[in-house]
């Protein structure tokens, strides 16, 4: 006797026929239903382990929504953009440091230097009517460019442009994104010719970067380390490029990379010491540039040999996705400056991270926690101390 389809009560087995390819009067007319529901059973013993490698698969894709949701929070919502004109020291230190660069201001230069003084350039015009007026940095830029670039002691085929009309390259880290512009471009002469004649961006064979500000108004160190890192980005000097920052009168500075990872900014009370250096910089170009990328290849061969050196284990640092790991000083003595702000940093980003994923619609509200191993007073404790 044959037991009808509609009679069969067994829960997922009529799903379970339609899976393996019967319809009900193919079941019906087998001549071996008993082995049918042996096989049924053997599946619903199976299901379990299909439903346990179903769920690591969808985890898998969850874990990938995650990330995708976070890193579009991180880039969209979490950016600040900030001008260059406008950024101060907690803007550029946060900026530099995402991108391992540290920087530092050197004692005043009070030499006055070799050669022909250097006469204050005067921020005015002459009126009609016998008179002096103040002009300001956007009306005054092209006249004094040329005022400085007659100033160098050597001309060495460089040649100078205004460049107030072009935005630098945007540079970016720590959930701040800064965009701007600087006032001139130094380069080869005929580099400078060869961009204008076919379209390329002058800033791309640019040694040197002007920066100007009129005798009324200061100059802004975290604008000036933040203008030459975003030219060392276009240029094809990479690292080795400079900055002159100065209204022309009392304040001269230049700003360059003392090494691959740090940079310095140097200040002058007088503008032909200023001068000089800078031409010395300049001058000195291609052997900097030469030493600043032996520098990083050097840096590279001691990553990969650190984990032989280490006994072919590498630190108990987890890979935070691009973070640097935080650096100790060898003698045990004491954390650097270097140390505390990267870990200091390093914490600061894991916090947006875990605010970012509490703040996203797939973790139900839930914020992770910052793991004890990753606080800035666990990596560099003698600074909390």
């Amino acid at each position: 006797m044959t037991t009808p389809w509609d009679k069969i009560n067994v829960d997922g087995f009529r799903a379970y026929l339609t899976t393996v390819g019967y319809t009900a009067d193919e079941f019906n007319a087998h001549p071996n239903r008993a082995a049918l529901f042996n096989s049924f059973a053997e599946y619903r013993r199976q299901e379990p382990q299909q439903q346990q490698q179903q769920t690591v698969a969808t985890n898998e894709i969850f874990l990938q929504q995650i990330k995708g949701v976070v890193e579009d929070v991180l880039k969209d919502n979490d950016t600040r953009e900030v001008r260059m004109s406008e950024a101060n020291r907690d803007d550029a230190n946060t900026v530099l440091a995402a991108n391992n660069i540290s920087w530092t201001v050197d004692p005043l230069n009070e030499d006055t230097g070799v050669g022909s003084p250097v006469e204050n350039y005067q921020w005015e015009e002459d009126l009609l009517n016998g008179g002096k007026a103040k002009i300001s940095e956007p009306d005054g830029t092209k006249k004094a460019l040329k005022w400085l670039f007659g100033k160098f002691k050597q001309d060495c085929g460089l040649g100078i442009r205004d460049v107030k009309g072009t935005t630098l390259p945007i540079v970016k880290g720590g959930g701040v994104l800064v965009k701007g512009r600087s006032d001139g471009c130094i380069a080869k002469e005929s580099m400078l010719k060869t961009c204008e004649d076919t379209g390329v961006s002058l800033f791309t064979y640019g040694m040197a970067l002007v920066e100007l500000k009129t005798d009324r108004n200061v100059m802004n160190f975290a604008q000036m380390v933040l203008q030459l890192v975003a030219l060392s980005l276009a240029s094809t000097w990479k690292r080795a490029v400079v900055l002159l920052g100065t209204d022309g009168n009392r304040k001269w500075f230049l700003v360059h990379f003392t090494a691959f990872t740090k940079m310095a900014v140097s200040q002058y009370t007088n503008g032909r010491q200023c001068l000089n250096d800078f031409e010395s910089l300049l001058t000195s170009m291609d052997s900097r540039k030469a030493e600043l990328e032996a520098e990083v290849t050097q840096h590279a061969k001691r990553a990969k040999l650190a984990p032989v050196l280490e006994g072919g284990h590498l630190e108990a640092e987890q890979d935070l996705g691009g973070f640097f790991p935080p650096l100790r000083d060898t003698d045990g003595a004491g954390e650097s400056q270097e140390a505390v702000d990267r870990a200091i940093e390093n914490e600061a980003f894991l916090h947006r991270l875990a605010n970012a994923l509490a703040e996203s619609p797939l973790s139900d509200g839930v914020r992770p926690s910052v793991p004890e191993w990753a606080l800035a007073r666990n990596v560099v404790p003698s600074y909390y101390m």
